[in-house]
């Protein structure tokens, strides 16, 4: 059995992104991050990104210098030890993007919401945050035992 090579530059990796797509960047703070991802969508002039990312930093402030983001999707934007991302502070500041703040758990209901294709997770991650009122999220009421569960929507646009 002959197999093809599935490697490839990141060049053509991000030719498979078109503009206004959702790309998700791993890792941590700052270590782990596929700098060179961000870096070759940036170069390609790639637009309206929505970025879903559990820790942004470098990979968030590449793509935002480069005028590549819609909106970010995070529990956290920063350089940690190293402190504020300035360039996603003044992005949110001024409007030119969406922050989409979610708590971890938050953000991890809403993937599994959107890769089970149901309409919400309930979870009792973030009740009675501020993040849920800014959200405008709902709560469900379980049937069986009558708790209170937040109701997190799947994360698409």
């Amino acid at each position: 059995m002959l197999f093809r090579s599935r490697r490839g530059t990141w060049d053509d990796a991000v030719a498979l992104v078109s503009d206004g797509s959702f790309v998700g960047f791993s890792g941590a703070v700052l270590r782990g991050k596929p700098v060179a991802a961000a870096k070759a969508l940036a170069k390609a002039g790639k637009r309206d990104l929505d970025v879903i990312t559990f820790t942004g930093s470098l990979d968030v402030e590449l793509l935002l210098a480069a005028g590549c983001v819609r909106s970010v999707t995070s529990s956290y934007v920063g350089m940690g030890s190293h402190g504020l991302a300035k360039g996603f502070g003044r992005a949110c500041s001024d409007g030119s993007i969406e922050d989409r703040e979610m708590s971890e758990w938050m953000l991890v209901g809403g993937l599994r919401a959107a890769t089970m294709g149901v309409p919400f997770i309930p979870t009792r991650a973030a009740l009675g945050s501020d993040l849920v009122t800014d959200r405008a999220y709902k709560t469900v009421v379980d049937p069986y035992t009558g708790d209170e569960f937040l109701a997190v929507p799947p994360i698409h646009r």
